[in-house]
Protein backbone atom coordinates (compact mmCIF):
# COMPACT_ATOMS: atom_id res chain seq x y z
CA UNK A 1 0.00 0.00 0.00
CA UNK A 2 3.04 2.38 0.75
CA UNK A 3 3.92 2.07 -2.65
CA UNK A 4 0.93 3.07 -4.31
CA UNK A 5 0.45 5.83 -2.58
CA UNK A 6 4.32 7.11 -2.89
CA UNK A 7 3.84 5.94 -6.99
CA UNK A 8 0.60 7.99 -7.18
CA UNK A 9 2.60 11.39 -5.18
CA UNK A 10 4.78 10.99 -7.84
CA UNK A 11 2.42 10.81 -10.95
CA UNK A 12 0.70 13.74 -9.47
CA UNK A 13 4.12 15.76 -9.28
CA UNK A 14 4.91 14.69 -12.63
CA UNK A 15 1.72 15.76 -14.13
CA UNK A 16 1.40 19.41 -12.28
CA UNK A 17 4.68 19.90 -14.74
CA UNK A 18 2.08 20.38 -16.98
CA UNK A 19 0.86 23.42 -15.55
CA UNK A 20 2.07 26.65 -16.21
CA UNK A 21 4.87 27.78 -14.40
CA UNK A 22 4.38 31.40 -12.95
CA UNK A 23 8.01 32.62 -12.94
CA UNK A 24 9.85 31.53 -15.98
CA UNK A 25 12.62 33.84 -17.48
CA UNK A 26 12.48 34.56 -21.22
CA UNK A 27 14.33 31.15 -22.79
CA UNK A 28 14.46 29.89 -25.96
CA UNK A 29 11.61 27.17 -26.43
CA UNK A 30 11.29 23.28 -26.74
CA UNK A 31 9.24 21.24 -28.69
CA UNK A 32 6.07 19.33 -26.91
CA UNK A 33 8.26 15.91 -27.39
CA UNK A 34 10.95 17.03 -25.71
CA UNK A 35 8.59 18.35 -23.00
CA UNK A 36 7.49 14.62 -22.98
CA UNK A 37 10.71 13.39 -22.81
CA UNK A 38 11.78 15.62 -19.43
CA UNK A 39 8.63 14.10 -17.94
CA UNK A 40 9.29 10.55 -19.09
CA UNK A 41 12.37 11.33 -17.65
CA UNK A 42 11.49 12.75 -14.56
CA UNK A 43 8.87 10.35 -13.76
CA UNK A 44 11.49 7.37 -13.97
CA UNK A 45 13.13 9.44 -11.34
CA UNK A 46 10.29 9.49 -9.38
CA UNK A 47 9.50 6.09 -9.88
CA UNK A 48 13.22 4.97 -8.93
CA UNK A 49 12.67 6.75 -5.85
CA UNK A 50 9.29 5.60 -4.63
CA UNK A 51 11.01 1.95 -5.06
CA UNK A 52 13.85 2.63 -2.93
CA UNK A 53 11.75 4.23 -0.06
CA UNK A 54 9.17 1.05 -0.40
CA UNK A 55 11.81 -1.60 -0.41
CA UNK A 56 13.48 0.55 2.99
CA UNK A 57 9.58 0.83 3.95
CA UNK A 58 9.04 -2.88 3.77
CA UNK A 59 12.50 -3.57 5.42
CA UNK A 60 11.87 -1.55 8.17
CA UNK A 61 8.38 -3.26 8.57
CA UNK A 62 9.89 -7.21 8.50
CA UNK A 63 12.88 -6.41 10.46
CA UNK A 64 11.17 -4.64 13.60
CA UNK A 65 11.76 -1.00 12.69
CA UNK A 66 15.70 -2.08 11.57
CA UNK A 67 17.67 0.68 8.73
CA UNK A 68 18.24 -1.28 5.43
CA UNK A 69 22.17 -2.57 4.84
CA UNK A 70 22.45 0.27 3.29
CA UNK A 71 20.97 2.93 5.50
CA UNK A 72 22.83 1.13 8.58
CA UNK A 73 26.44 1.90 5.76
CA UNK A 74 25.00 5.97 5.75
CA UNK A 75 23.99 6.11 8.90
CA UNK A 76 27.67 5.39 10.61
CA UNK A 77 29.15 7.41 8.32
CA UNK A 78 26.77 9.99 9.46
CA UNK A 79 26.85 9.70 13.12
CA UNK A 80 30.80 9.29 13.06
CA UNK A 81 30.57 12.83 11.51
CA UNK A 82 28.22 14.61 14.12
CA UNK A 83 30.20 12.15 16.45
CA UNK A 84 33.51 13.96 15.54
CA UNK A 85 32.32 17.64 15.90
CA UNK A 86 33.68 19.92 18.92
CA UNK A 87 31.13 19.88 21.88
CA UNK A 88 29.22 16.10 20.58
CA UNK A 89 28.05 13.77 23.90
CA UNK A 90 27.67 11.25 21.56
CA UNK A 91 28.61 7.74 22.25
CA UNK A 92 30.41 5.41 20.66
CA UNK A 93 28.48 3.11 18.39
CA UNK A 94 29.99 0.16 19.41
CA UNK A 95 29.58 1.06 23.12
CA UNK A 96 26.43 -1.21 24.46
CA UNK A 97 26.77 -0.33 28.48
CA UNK A 98 24.82 3.11 28.25
CA UNK A 99 23.50 5.30 30.55
CA UNK A 100 19.63 6.24 29.98
CA UNK A 101 21.06 9.68 28.41
CA UNK A 102 23.45 7.71 26.06
CA UNK A 103 20.92 5.59 25.18
CA UNK A 104 18.81 8.54 24.17
CA UNK A 105 21.22 10.49 23.07
CA UNK A 106 22.15 7.47 20.56
CA UNK A 107 18.22 7.26 19.55
CA UNK A 108 17.75 11.11 18.68
CA UNK A 109 20.53 10.87 16.31
CA UNK A 110 19.00 8.02 14.77
CA UNK A 111 15.49 9.98 14.18
CA UNK A 112 17.63 13.03 12.89
CA UNK A 113 19.69 10.76 10.92
CA UNK A 114 16.08 9.33 9.34
CA UNK A 115 13.99 12.80 9.00
CA UNK A 116 17.25 14.48 6.73
CA UNK A 117 17.11 11.66 4.88
CA UNK A 118 13.54 12.37 3.99
CA UNK A 119 14.20 15.88 4.05
CA UNK A 120 17.35 15.39 1.53
CA UNK A 121 14.74 13.17 -0.62
CA UNK A 122 11.73 15.58 -0.59
CA UNK A 123 13.76 18.08 -1.59
CA UNK A 124 15.56 16.01 -4.38
CA UNK A 125 11.85 15.72 -5.60
CA UNK A 126 11.20 19.18 -5.13
CA UNK A 127 13.51 20.44 -7.58
CA UNK A 128 12.74 17.66 -10.10
CA UNK A 129 9.45 18.75 -10.09
CA UNK A 130 10.44 22.40 -10.09
CA UNK A 131 13.08 21.81 -13.37
CA UNK A 132 10.46 19.63 -15.16
CA UNK A 133 7.76 22.72 -14.89
CA UNK A 134 10.32 25.47 -15.80
CA UNK A 135 11.61 22.98 -19.01
CA UNK A 136 7.36 22.36 -19.67
CA UNK A 137 7.13 25.82 -19.45
CA UNK A 138 9.01 26.61 -22.18
CA UNK A 139 6.99 24.49 -24.69
CA UNK A 140 6.28 26.93 -28.11
CA UNK A 141 2.58 27.51 -28.94
CA UNK A 142 1.86 25.97 -32.52
CA UNK A 143 2.96 23.09 -34.29
CA UNK A 144 5.85 20.74 -33.60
Amino acid sequence: MKGAKITALALAVVAAAFAPATSVAAQTSVTREACAAKLRETGARFEEMSALMTAEADYADAHGGEFTPEMTRDFIAWYAKKRGRPGSDLPALHETTLTPAQRASKQAAADRFARQRMQDRQATMATLERDAKQFCARVKDGPN
